[in-house]
């Protein structure tokens, strides 16, 4: 583990966090209750749900899937609406982006 990965877990125990015995199915990391219920893994940086037999398993690595699509484009149309000096291409990206945001929005509430 990187000195980096500790000092996160670390600051994650701070803010009141529990350390749980599961760790990531990615990396490996022990994951971490938030006060607010919700487990994440620390050096994924994602939100971890436990899901229940295999079809609920697959929705919902459909919708993780989905969410990171669109988490990619958003920071891609973030960097080109950086770089854009065209008011019409700034009007253009600010509308891609809010219905970017929208909809990893509507996605990361299916079933929630």
């Amino acid at each position: 583990m990187s000195e980096g990965s500790v000092k996160k877990m670390g600051e994650l125990l701070r803010q009141g966090a529990r350390m749980l015995s599961d760790t990531c199915p990615e990396c490996g990391t022990p994951l971490f209750q938030l006060r607010n219920g919700d487990t994440i893994c620390p050096m994924c940086n994602k939100p971890v749900k436990y899901v229940k037999g295999d079809a609920d398993s697959q929705a919902e690595a459909h919708k993780e899937r989905l969410e990171e699509s669109f988490r990619k484009k958003i920071d891609e149309v973030q960097t080109r609406l950086e770089e854009a000096d065209d008011p019409a291409l700034i009007g253009e990206l600010t509308d891609t982006l809010m219905k970017l945001m929208e909809a990893l929005d509507r996605a990361n509430k299916l079933g929630a």
